[in-house]
């Protein structure tokens, strides 16, 4: 005998549900540590590890005063006052080198108090870095789309023929996750990297960090 139209229409209807529950339940991310947070040799084509490529921090001033380099105007002191006030814990970056080519890169995760916190680092080491030169600027910054990272942000730096010293390009992403900041940034000669080297890389590790909790979270 055939099937009741309208029962075989309801458990149709009744296996799309379960299969849509089952589609819905994602399974939760690994947990992850610090550590794991930046990206690794496999996750940046063309570049290796630095020799001695880890540096930790888990003091803010310390932090603060061993990576001034990368900062355009930020001073140490607001840098310390920005990271006590949002509850630093700690932070590691990876540093890469790249053979056959003058290029180089670093991978770097901050731990913060909140997730308000690191956003609030996030925006500050933004508008850091796409502020001028403090003195005579001979240096052209421009900002570009992240695809595939919500909110981040995309900053090239480019020296412009004027330019005293060796010729360059740098493309730094930037993105936050939890309480956590992101930096990816890439730099070598005009043509030896590329804005879609540095989304590439961090699109590989914001899928890898997104959402993932920390190890006994």
């Amino acid at each position: 005998m055939l099937d009741d139209p309208r029962q075989v229409v309801a458990r149709q209807g009744h296996l799309v549900v379960e299969v849509g529950a089952l589609e819905g339940c994602g399974e939760d991310k690994a947990p992850l540590a610090l550590d794991q947070r930046v990206l690794a040799e496999s996750e940046l084509s063309g570049f290796q590890l630095s020799p001695d490529p880890v540096q930790r921090w888990t003091d803010a001033s310390k932090f603060a005063n061993d990576t001034h380099d990368v900062d355009i105007r930020a001073t140490v002191e607001e840098n310390i006052e920005e990271l006590q006030a949002g509850g630093f814990v700690a932070a590691i970056a990876n540093s890469f080198g790249a053979s056959g080519r003058e290029a180089e890169a670093f991978s770097a995760a901050v731990q913060m108090g909140s997730p308000e916190a690191a956003q609030d680092v996030l925006d500050q080491r933004h508008q850091d870095y796409i502020s001028p030169c403090p003195t005579v600027c001979t240096i052209e910054i421009s900002e570009f789309e992240v695809s595939g990272i919500p909110n981040a942000k995309g900053v090239k730096r480019a020296s412009q023929p004027e330019h005293a010293g060796s010729p360059f390009e740098v493309y730094e992403v930037e993105f936050a996750d939890g309480p956590f900041v992101y930096v990816v940034n890439i730099d070598g000669q005009p043509g030896t990297v590329s804005e879609d080297d540095a989304v590439f890389a961090a699109k590989r590790l914001y899928d890898r960090v997104k959402d993932a909790p920390l190890p006994g979270g």
